[in-house]
């Protein structure tokens, strides 16, 4: 025998429960059969954990309370507005469509065609540093590679690693006018 006691109201009873947790969320159930009467209970939090729906039942009554995470509604200061989301981060483009893309590009047997092809998917693509890297040796001249490298540059997810490009030139010199020409 166990003793529950809710707002007040001492149960004597014993019984068994059922905390039960999905992908979607956490629902527990509990069913309590007392000497004195009968006790269902059911807690829903959804999987954010942004807010709970609590529903008991008790001897013909119903009690169902719906609860939202603390601090949702609190005000803001005046002329403030609450942060913005954090941004998503576009994803580079996968490893087979990377490597059709590229074969695409060193298929053309001239430099200009292969630099509008190097350049059309890019308008809703991005690319990684390295993928870069790989487009600019398809290249055959470096005034080519710097003019990809400096159009790719604000399309590259980890800009950060742009050195990695740097391999892909012939000459010292290309690398300092591409640093200057993307801001470095």
């Amino acid at each position: 025998m166990n003793r529950i006691s809710l707002s007040g109201l001492v149960l004597v009873c014993s019984f068994p429960f059922a905390l039960a947790a999905q992908t979607e969320g956490v629902n527990m159930n509990m069913s309590i059969d007392a000497e004195d009467g009968q006790m269902n209970m059911n807690i829903s939090i959804d999987a954010e954990g942004d807010g709970m729906n609590m529903d008991i039942q008790m001897d013909g009554m119903n009690m169902q309370q719906d609860m939202g995470n603390p601090g949702w509604d609190e005000p803001t200061a005046p002329g403030h507005s609450a942060p913005p989301p954090p941004p998503t981060s576009p994803a580079p483009m996968d490893d087979m469509d990377f490597e059709r893309y590229l074969n695409a590009i060193k298929s053309k047997d001239f430099e200009d065609s292969k630099l509008s092809t190097a350049k059309a998917p890019l308008r809703g693509q991005y690319l990684t540093a390295d993928q870069v890297a790989q487009v600019m040796r398809a290249f055959d001249f470096e005034d080519t590679r710097l003019e990809f490298a400096t159009f790719a540059h604000p399309r590259c997810v980890d800009p950060s690693n742009y050195y990695l490009t740097y391999g892909a030139f012939d000459f010292e010199l290309t690398i300092e006018e591409l640093e200057e020409a993307i801001g470095e």
